[in-house]
């Protein structure tokens, strides 16, 4: 029987299958326009509330339109780190 885990000598568990979990055919759907704008329209269909930051529904697309092109480059290239 093949185990997809197994322990590290930390006792940490480790894949034993090392092929990336998000591939980058994965990463470009999830950042692709049609489903960006897609997921955008859901949110604002549930009446999305401010999250933790406080940040609305509203406000957020204001914010968020001149930085989703550097946003999405971070994402495909595995630099975006989102912050706390």
């Amino acid at each position: 029987m093949n185990k997809p885990h197994f322990p590290t000598e930390e006792g940490h568990y480790q894949r034993a299958n090392k092929t990336p979990a998000l591939n980058e055919n994965l990463l470009n759907q999830v950042v692709a326009t049609v489903n960006v704008h897609e997921a955008w329209k859901q949110v604002k269909r549930n009446k999305g509330v401010a999250g933790i930051d406080g940040v609305s529904i509203d406000d957020f697309a204001e914010i968020m339109r001149p930085q989703w092109h550097t946003i999405k480059a971070e994402i495909l290239s595995g630099r975006y780190r989102p912050q706390p």
